[in-house]
């Protein structure tokens, strides 16, 4: 054999060598996270304060490959609320992944002092209202609320600042997208700039986060009309667009930069390489756009004196978390969800109903945005008589929150003309940061400024529990 032949042999097989080795470190880094069944967040007793002995779903086996997260994107120039919920499931054996979005507004049993209800408070005032000593961080006590309402806590979590999506956006070369309005609003206190013309084209990463923050323009004359849900629509379809290409197998050869992204953006106790191997299963694996799906929680709006929230349509919402949410073998049932809900006449109460009930998933789909799935809502009807809810006394009851002004704000007017946006270019716009664009200006008074001298002292041991003078509750 020539010896050129030899060195061409050594050569390759060497090659082959440092590939096998390379491709066995990934698979060792590259790893799905180990999950238990997944935790359950109960109500102690209004009479004797303790937890009940067991959970509906206890002793029930979880499904194989089957994981659920909670996203959120925090703002943290406008006060820290979690104004960007959603509940996500993947189903590996299926390659099936389901998204629903969780209203801002949606009402919750809060454990804590004052009178504010909403879910995007939760980590706030969880925290502010903590006993001292307290050690839990804000995702801990969203993950807890979340999990109470829907019977069972979110396997894992991911805190998103805007930042990501716009890189991510960027990382993938754009998205193209039919943007609905005219999108201009400016807000200097937020360094919060979006100017974003109507129509169908490709987005930049800047472009994107500007779609997906903006609710408003600054003279209320055009918006979405019903807030913040027609808001979750646009970025539901946005984010379709962008899981769309990301599938592109192209996309493969990226994933280092999208780990990087998520190093630098991305609070989670989920590893690079748990991602990493997510991303993996979902490009080789064959998930499929037909099987993914975003939804919005089914919902009821209702008005607690002049303040706006919406609660939960309790069998829809029952029905849709066992079509796609639950990660449980064993439907789950009325009994393990706990939704709060509102009377003029009675107060705050817990949904009851038929406790064995799985639920009825709404069936509707919006066609205008690309087969995303949406909820219809009715006004749920309780089987039994309203019961308070153990973690509200009657001061809670009687002390309703008071309306903010985004709350009472009139809805924006769809048939004003538009605002045309600014030439200047893209570039040249200040980055957005992580506030979202409804929050209102730091003058403007908040909903429920927290009391001079709460129950319970906030813990000052831990920094997260430090929460800025005029923190917006709404």
């Amino acid at each position: 054999m020539p010896r050129w032949a030899k060195i061409l042999i050594a050569v390759l097989v060497a090659l082959v060598a440092v590939a096998a080795v390379a491709f066995a470190v990934y698979k060792s880094w590259a790893v799905l996270p180990d999950i238990d069944l997944p935790a359950v967040s109960q109500t102690p007793s209004p009479e004797t304060g303790e937890l009940p002995s067991q959970h509906p779903m206890a002793n029930t086996s979880r499904k194989s490959g089957f994981y659920t997260f909670l996203v959120t994107g925090r703002d943290t120039g406008g006060g820290g609320n979690t104004d960007t919920m959603m509940l996500v499931a993947y189903d590996i054996p299926n390659q099936k992944l389901s998204v629903m979005s969780l209203p801002r507004d949606t009402m919750v049993d809060a454990h804590y002092g004052g009178s504010n209800r909403k879910l995007n408070g939760v980590w706030n005032l969880s925290l502010y209202y903590a006993k001292k000593g307290e050690k839990k961080e804000g995702i801990e006590y969203l993950k807890e609320a979340i999990g109470e309402m829907i019977g069972f806590v979110p396997d894992f979590y991911v805190v998103v600042n805007w930042q990501a999506f716009g890189r991510l956006v960027d990382a993938i070369g754009g998205v193209e997208f039919e943007v609905p309005f005219n999108m201009v609003y400016q807000d200097p206190t937020q360094d919060l700039y979006i100017n974003v013309a109507k129509g169908k084209r490709v987005l930049s990463g800047e472009e994107a986060m500007g779609v997906v923050r903006w609710r408003h323009n600054n003279s209320m004359s055009q918006g979405y009309a019903t807030g913040d849900l027609g808001r979750i629509e646009t970025q539901q379809a946005l984010m379709k667009e962008v899981v769309r290409k990301l599938l592109r197998i192209q996309n493969v050869t990226k994933i280092s930069e999208f780990a990087s992204i998520f190093v630098d953006e991305v609070q989670t106790d989920l590893t690079v390489g748990n991602l990493a191997a997510f991303a993996e299963r979902a490009i080789f694996g064959g998930l499929k756009m037909d099987n993914v799906t975003f939804t919005t929680m089914p919902n009821v709006p209702v008005t607690v004196k002049g303040a706006s929230y919406v609660e939960a349509n309790p069998e829809e919402l029952l029905g849709l978390l066992n079509d796609g949410f639950n990660p449980y073998k064993k439907d789950l049932t009325m009994n393990a969800l706990h939704i709060l809900q509102y009377k003029s006449s009675t107060g705050y109460y817990i949904y009851t109903g038929d406790a064995n009930s799985t639920g009825k998933a709404p069936t509707y789909t919006d066609p205008q945005a690309g087969g995303v799935t949406t909820s219809q809502t009715h006004t749920p009807k309780p089987t039994k008589t309203p019961t308070p809810a153990p973690s509200a006394d009657t001061a809670h009851r009687e002390e309703q929150p008071s309306a903010d002004t985004a709350d009472r704000e009139e809805t924006p007017a769809t048939t004003a003309p538009e605002e045309t946006p600014s030439t200047a270019p893209a570039e040249e716009q200040p980055s957005a940061g992580m506030a979202d664009q409804e929050e209102t200006p730091a003058t403007a008074a908040p909903e429920e400024a927290p009391p001079t001298a709460p129950a319970e002292e906030p813990s000052a041991a831990a920094p997260d529990n430090e929460i800025p003078a005029g923190i917006p509750m709404d």
